[in-house]
This record gives C-alpha cells, structure tokens and sequence, in this order.
C-alpha cells in the first residue's frame, strides 16, 4: 500500500489571471467610503502581483462591493467619567459577488465579509473616527482580497 500526502506548497492556481473591481456602493451614512474601499481592494490586489487589476472588457472576472453596514460602540471609557469613549469599535461589513465574466457565472454571490478595528479617541470623537476611515477600509480590502484568491 501506497501513502501520500495531497499538500502541495504555495499558493492554489487561480481560475483566473486578471479582475475588475466595479466601483463599490455604499448604502451607509459613512460619506465617501465606497470611494476609499474601491482604492485600497485595487491596491491588496496589486500588491499582491498574480492578479493583473484591468478594465472591464479585458477582465477574467469582475469583483462586486456593497457596503451595507457600518457599526460604531464603546470599546473603552474614560476613567473620570464613563459616559465619554476613550476607545472605539467601528465595523463594517460588506456583501461581495465574484462574477466569471466569460461564462457570465457567479464563482460567489453575495458573501458577507465584516472587518472591525480600535480607535483611541483623542480630543474629538468624530476626527478619531474620520481619521480611521483608511485603515478600516485597508482592514475590510485585504479580507475581501483573500475571500477572493482563497479556495472557494
């Protein structure tokens, strides 16, 4: 009797080599933040250099963004008063659909990917929280960039 073993080392070969990243909605009261998503999944991609990021027409598949909740909460109070935040929680989440555009077939629809950071609030609660849009959006791009060149 033969034993072996199915591991093979690096990364899975991709069913495709390029992607379209549709500029994403945004059904939140956060302004602008589709804008900043759209960016930092174009970048996760880039940076990971298998997969060229290209125009519609010349895409293997085209990567769909919805942002559809943003949540906010006391991660910490201060400790002369409690009422006031001296830490935050800010999340979001998103729905993604990975579409084959050749066999105009969905590899994945509507998969929900959520992200969550803390925030140490400084003086001002809602600069805090502006100034964090970035790095939650760099948090929710590279979870969507993995859901979509991780085996399915």
């Amino acid at each position: 009797m033969i034993s072996g073993c199915a591991y093979h080392p690096g990364a899975p070969k991709l069913q495709f080599k390029s992607i379209y990243i549709r500029p994403a909605t945004n059904k939140t009261f956060v302004p602008q933040f589709q804008a900043l998503l759209t960016q930092q999944v174009a970048q996760s991609f880039l940076q990971e250099g298998n997969i060229a990021v290209v125009e519609n027409d010349e895409a293997d598949v085209t990567l769909i963004i919805e942002v559809g909740n943003y949540t906010r909460g006391m991660a910490a109070t201060q400790a002369s008063d409690t009422a006031l935040a001296k830490a935050v929680a800010l999340g979001i989440s998103v729905q993604c659909s990975l579409i084959d555009n050749e066999k105009e077939k969905a590899l994945f629809e509507n998969r929900t990917i959520f992200s969550d950071i803390r925030v140490l609030v400084n003086e001002d609660y809602l600069t805090s929280e502006y100034q964090s849009m970035s790095e939650l959006a760099r948090s929710i791009a590279l979870k969507i960039k993995n859901s979509v060149i991780s085996t399915w």
